[in-house]
């Protein structure tokens, strides 16, 4: 269902841009980031997210929490685009790396390696504009049919 709505919105002008915004209005806790979806297919998603204010730390780059959320966002998405009708996924944990001060544009990739019920765990990668990693966001789910 997910992929066929991120279908339906490619097919318009600005319909990243209108995408993203509304999955930011339906899910409150990234709303803030302001990520945009850059690519979605089965078991793959990239969003971005720049730098702003509201989402520095004291060292003038994008706040570790910052960068948790859009890995984790990334992850779930590509996870739902695995999901059944009927099923359900909670998160069970997050482990982040924190590799280089991240600032200006983010992006975040996360490749799921298995299939629906298989799958217990994806790990997104975060990039810099030059192509740095300065983030690996591991998420853990409980999946049910």
């Amino acid at each position: 269902m997910l992929l066929e709505r991120w279908k339906w919105f490619l097919a318009l002008p600005g319909g990243r841009w209108f995408f993203s915004r509304l999955l930011g209005w339906l899910v409150p806790y990234v709303g803030p980031l302001s990520a945009r979806v850059e690519e979605l297919s089965r078991g793959h998603a990239c969003v971005s997210m720049r730098e702003r204010w509201s989402l520095r730390n004291h060292l003038r780059s994008i706040h570790a929490v910052a960068l948790v959320n859009l890995g984790e966002l990334a992850a779930n998405l590509a996870l739902t685009t695995l999901q059944p009708k009927g099923g359900r996924f909670i998160v069970t944990g997050v482990q982040a790396e924190y590799l280089k001060k991240a600032r200006g544009v983010v992006t975040c990739r996360v490749q799921l390696g298995a299939e629906w019920p298989h799958i217990s765990e994806g790990v997104a990668e975060i990039t810099d504009r030059d192509g740095d990693l300065v983030c690996r966001v591991k998420v853990n789910w409980n999946l049910k049919s």
